[in-house]
């Protein structure tokens, strides 16, 4: 056997899998206790554990009964903590998983927190005698380098435990705990995860889903930069033995704004104002019209895309990608999403009025540059990787900068272009209404000129460019849900070429959207029986991928994603405000796109 190999192990679904995670990097374990995914020390970092992407070569640390076990998993309290339950025939064993966390200081003392950078593991025997295995096999630079092995196994008895302790820095060292340092740790993390928990105001219904979602988000958080990771995970296929294999361990600016708005409304307004700070470095280190779909956690803007070719992928799905291409698209939107966060920060904070006035140069250069380029076509929401079209979503974005940028302008008493503002954000709805709709259709469209739709055109009313209840959007919606849901699951889109070999799942943050299309348009119970269907796909730790199969139910894509949480958080918030007689909802107000109406 190579040295750089390791014992072979079947692929396990993503469904059976957690996520650690200490606010810098994040591991996913399975319900095996083997760690199988683990950058260190940071998201971005290479990987020293990569098993989910080569079973072979890439690399794992498990902790499992030596002989047959039934196993089941749960995350402790409603934290971060995942205790893992084995059954054998001889006895029960537990094993406690975990990345220390504890509060940092003063108004951040969530937003920041101390990390220890460890990953510590606490197994436990409750019940009879269970033999133990331990196999650490650290794969360092994605399996192109070979750790010092450790495999070694211990028999405890009823009450007997043990702790492992791995510092997270690149060469991933392993260490036995005393007892007392474990224990204590775990008792730090815990309460830390317990009073995060009590600052979320949200109370409606499925609140167990809303804090697993806003944990989970908080969990992909990079505390240092403030920036957001889509998923922590890169190349994990959209479909088995596809291509569309994408590094999604950066921050999207969608993503950073809207998860602003979701912590903002579920009651974190600490963590907040963290993904705002980054949102707005960035802006401030940008040329107006400049403006990239994603960044490096640290604001880095080249992120050249290379494939890993020593590497078999998931399940064989190559090829595996590190970087990510589409960071040098156009992409209209993200000037929506950038003022859509910026006017709810101005509207909603306590910043100083100086302190406004100090951000606003960079902002108003962005709304100028969306005044100058909106008639430009460009890739797109979903990145295609075909010819730039004119897309409707991508112009309603447009319409979104102009119309927030003159708001705060108009409420601060900011310096501003309003008459060239107040023109253009007419002459693009104007357009979009007149191009962007097909009545034969019965539905706004995907791009000027096609005769398909796409679900991204389900953000309209939410970011309060047309209301739900418009007969437009109604057809709208009902377009969607004939033509693009399958088994109550929605697809971004069908027959389109995209530049890459068609085949891909259903999307989960589109189906979420169509929930808060139908409570906004009065459709309460047909919102809600969705919503209970899309709570029934998730895994049994209530995470969800970027994708759902929806005939089988397998999640596909990076795991967990950030969108498909932040989807669900503001879905619940909407069923909650939608008033239970089943009377529509309304449109957001500006600058509240993506939160609670």
């Amino acid at each position: 056997m190579p040295a750089a190999e390791i014992p072979n192990a079947d692929y396990l679904p993503l469904s059976r899998y957690g996520l650690l995670g200490d606010c810098r990097t994040a591991a996913l374990v399975s319900d095996r206790g083997s760690v199988d995914w683990l950058c260190a020390p940071d998201f971005d970092s290479p990987a020293v554990f990569a098993r989910l992407l080569d079973a072979g070569r890439g690399g794992y640390f498990s902790i499992h009964p030596a002989a047959g076990s039934k196993t089941r998993a749960a995350y402790l309290q409603g934290s971060a903590v995942l205790e893992t339950t084995s059954l054998t025939d001889t006895g029960v064993a537990t094993l406690t998983d975990f990345m220390p966390l504890a509060e940092g200081e003063a108004d951040e003392r969530f937003a920041l927190p101390r990390s220890r950078r460890q990953l510590v593991r606490i197994a436990q025997c409750v019940e009879g005698t269970v033999e133990l295995v331990v196999e650490y096999r650290p794969r360092p630079d994605y399996g192109r380098r070979t750790g010092e092995d450790r495999v070694f196994r211990r028999v405890l008895h009823a009450g007997q435990r043990f702790a492992l302790l791995l510092e997270l820095h690149p060469h991933a060292l392993l260490r036995e705990a005393a007892d007392d340092e474990a224990c204590s740790a775990l008792e730090e993390t815990l309460a830390f995860w317990r009073r995060w928990h009590e600052g979320c105001r949200y109370r409606g219904p499925h609140r167990e889903a809303v804090l697993r979602s806003a944990a989970t988000l908080k969990l992909l958080t990079h505390a240092p930069t403030g920036a957001m990771v889509a998923a922590p995970t890169t190349s994990l296929p959209e479909e088995i033995g596809g291509v569309r294999n994408w590094d999604y361990r950066y921050t999207w600016i969608r993503d950073a704004a809207f998860g602003f708005h979701t912590m903002f409304h579920a009651g974190h307004p600490e963590d907040a104002r963290r993904f705002m700070r980054w949102t707005c470095d960035t802006a401030l280190r940008c040329e107006p019209g400049t403006l990239q779909i994603m960044y490096g956690l640290r604001g880095e803007r080249e992120l050249p895309e290379r494939t890993l070719d020593h590497l078999e992928g998931y399940r064989g799905s190559r090829p595996v990608r590190v970087g990510n291409q589409a960071s040098t698209q156009f992409q209209l939107d993200v000037y929506g999403e950038l003022l859509d966060a910026f006017e709810m920060f101005r509207a909603c904070s306590d910043l100083p009025a100086a302190h406004i006035r100090e951000l606003w140069p960079a902002f108003a250069g962005q709304v100028d540059a969306v005044s100058r380029r909106w008639r430009e076509p460009d890739s797109g929401i979903w990145e295609f990787r075909s010819p730039p079209q004119h897309f409707v979503y991508s112009k309603v974005m447009a319409w979104v900068a102009l119309d927030r940028g003159i708001r705060a302008a108009e409420a601060s008493g900011l310096p501003a272009d309003l008459p060239g503002w107040r023109r253009e954000r007419a002459a693009v709805r104007e357009e979009v209404l007149a191009k962007g709709y097909d009545a034969q259709l019965g539905a706004f469209v995907q791009s000027y000129g096609a005769k398909r739709s796409d679900a991204a055109n389900l953000l309209l009313p939410i970011v309060g460019f047309i209301d739900a209840g418009d007969p437009r959007m109604l057809s709208t919606i009902d377009f969607v849900s004939r033509r693009l849901m399958e088994d109550g699951m929605v697809y971004r889109y069908r027959d389109t070429d995209d530049g890459l070999p068609s085949g891909e799942a259903a999307f989960a943050a589109c189906t979420f959207w169509l929930v808060e299309n139908l409570a906004q348009a009065g459709r309460r119970d047909e919102a809600a029986a969705l919503f209970e269907r899309m709570l029934a796909r998730a895994t049994p730790l209530g995470l969800y991928a970027e994708e759902i199969e929806p005939r089988s139910g397998t999640h596909l894509g990076n795991f967990p994603q950030a969108l498909t949480h932040l989807a669900l958080a503001n879905a619940a918030i909407t069923l909650a405000k939608t008033s239970a007689d089943g009377s529509p909802g309304r449109a957001p107000p500006p600058g509240q796109a993506f939160g609670a109406r």
